[in-house]
């Protein structure tokens, strides 16, 4: 398949008022592919695909002196007047060769191969024009190149016994030459039960496989493209020294990270798949342990032992382990009527086995106080794990602002005082899905739960006191939970409240879809479906915030979920 979309898209933001900001952007992409096999060894084909993604973008922003937002402090016309560009582009090819051939009642299917990938960006700003402080900027990142060889090899007995062997040894340029290179292997082994001459024939046991896999997987996507270089930024133009009277801007050096290297993930699982019933009840269950090392984290560094306090590095080990099952099945299946569901259940654990000098580094920024951190990694623990003061009750059972556990019995609240209470990962997850079908009529929906996670509610413990009703002396908006806790003041401390991690549980309706078909519409071989959907039907939770399911545990969600409704029709030729 091959394909090419060419697109423009026009921005113009309030064009109505003298303030003018616009933007243009063209955006380019497409893809082709290549397959041919082999005349002369007909069991081998070969694969090319070539892709591209280029945007170029440009704009400006205008602000009128004599606009009411044009005045400089005491009153000046002064006004802004910048213009940038952007370009993106990511480039892709990949290659292979497969050879599949039976020999006997073995079935050989081997794969190798190449895969290149690039991507370029560059940025530029003109700077305030009306300003004679500001400075154009030129902003090239680094070209990001990530480099793959790959084989696989899959072996198969009497659609029996499988094997399978794979080999990736890939290359990132967001490490140094000596790190740049990893390898990752991984085996897999299955044995399908229901094939052997004892089990051949059930009708109650009509499908049965045990797996068996090991694997090393890589990770190296992090923001920092090139934090093993040496790496200088200039001053900002308020901000020189004086070199014989004459002002120069300084070159300020980076945080460097030379040992840098790939994050890796070894995993172990075993499962079986079953199905009952001439299948009509299939389903599978698996459990799982994974354990990484070198994990790649952005977090502070001990004082005077690098050029800035914080960077990507390579911290220690974390493991997680768990169980899954699901089951499918056809509940109702006669002539015109039918009826399937699906039921998942999951559980895991996360901890933290092994950090650097056995350390303790915060993590979790959140709003409200600069540097402020929530969460902790340590050694023994969740990586999500809270990192709070225990909030202190009166006889009401109401919070007591600014009264907190003296944990460490020294007499005086502060840092030490701070324990590890909970995290953010649920302690099961569900989901449900049903498929009915009833003459011409078919509805469907889903459902999906999480119980037992935790989360921060970073809205309320920023914004639910009472002195923010008169923020930057005018009237401001605060949470309805200001009533509940009855704060005054916002603080260092009142943030890192443990009456602030709240129980994230929840039962979300996804989507559900009703339709009616018309059979035989137009002549024996038309149909007409006509539906009417709904998305993000309902949800059910007893936290207080806007949404529960916030990703890492730190919730400053201030606008729901649309719930959006869906009529439509599909027509069948």
């Amino acid at each position: 398949m091959t394909y090419l979309l060419l697109t423009r898209h026009v921005t113009l933001w309030q064009p109505y008022c003298k303030e003018k900001n616009k933007s243009r952007v063209n955006r380019i992409y497409g893809n082709v592919d290549f397959d041919y096999r082999l005349h002369f060894l007909p069991e081998m084909r070969a694969f090319v695909s070539l892709g591209f993604d280029q945007s170029k973008g440009e704009g400006f922003n205008y602000l009128p002196p004599r606009s009411g937002s044009g005045f400089e402090n005491g009153g000046v016309p002064f006004g802004t007047d910048s213009e940038y560009t952007s370009y993106r582009k990511n480039a892709n090819l990949d290659a292979y060769l497969n050879y599949k051939k039976d020999i006997g009642r073995l079935n050989v299917d081997a794969t190798a191969g190449y895969n290149y990938q690039k991507f370029d960006a560059e940025d530029f700003n003109t700077g305030d024009r009306v300003n004679p402080n500001s400075i154009a900027d030129v902003n090239t990142a680094p070209d990001i190149v990530l480099v793959g060889f790959f084989g696989r090899g899959i072996l198969t007995w009497a659609d029996k016994y499988l094997l399978t062997l794979t080999y990736r040894h890939e290359a990132s340029s967001r490490f140094s030459e000596d790190n740049r290179w990893g390898s990752f292997p991984s085996a897999a082994l299955a044995w399908r039960i229901s094939e052997e001459s004892f089990l051949k024939g059930s009708n109650t046991l009509s499908d049965l496989k045990l797996r068996a896999s090991w694997g090393v997987t890589g990770q190296q996507d992090i923001s920092a493209a090139y934090s093993y270089l040496q790496r200088y930024i200039l001053s900002q133009p308020t901000s020189q020294y004086s070199f014989d009277g004459t002002p120069s801007q300084t070159a300020i050096a980076q945080f460097i990270n030379t040992e840098i290297k790939w994050e890796e993930t070894m995993q172990y699982n075993v499962g079986i798949d079953y199905g009952l019933f001439n299948n009509r009840i299939t389903g599978s269950i698996d459990a799982f342990y994974k354990e990484s090392s070198d994990l790649l984290t952005f977090g502070p560094v001990a004082d005077g032992s690098n050029f800035g306090n914080q960077g990507f590095q390579n911290v220690g080990k974390f493991t997680t382990k768990g169980i899954e099952f699901s089951v499918d099945a056809s509940v109702v299946n006669i002539d015109r009527v039918k009826w399937n569901v699906n039921f998942n259940a999951s559980h895991y654990q996360r901890e933290i086995t092994k950090l650097i000098n056995n350390s303790e580094i915060p993590t979790g920024g959140i709003a409200g106080g600069t540097g402020t951190t929530i969460q902790l990694l340590k050694e023994g623990f969740n990586p999500s794990s809270f990192y709070v003061y225990k909030q202190l009750y009166d006889a009401n059972n109401n919070p007591i602002e600014g009264a907190y556990a003296d944990l460490n019995g020294d007499g005086t609240i502060n840092d030490r005082d701070r324990y590890i209470y909970k995290n953010a990962d649920p302690k099961v997850t569900l989901g449900f899905a049903s498929n009915f079908n009833a003459y011409n009529f078919d509805l469907y929906f889903n459902l999906r739960a999480s119980i037992g996670g935790r989360l921060y509610n970073n809205v309320n413990s920023n914004l639910a006191q009472w002195d923010r009703l008169i923020d930057q002396s005018a009237l401001g908006n605060v949470p309805r939970s200001v009533q509940d806790s009855n704060f005054d003041t916002v603080g260092d401390r009142v943030l890192l409240s443990d009456y602030y991690i709240e129980n994230a549980s929840f039962l979300r309706m996804d989507n559900v879809t009703l339709g009616y078909t018309f059979n035989k519409w137009m002549n024996d071989d038309t149909s007409l479906r006509i539906y009417a959907g709904m998305q993000n039907v309902f949800l059910i939770t007893k936290y207080s915030g806007i949404d529960p399911e916030i990703f890492g545990g730190i919730d400053n969600t201030i606008y729901p979920r649309p719930r959006t409704f869906l009529v439509g029709a599909n027509v069948k030729f």
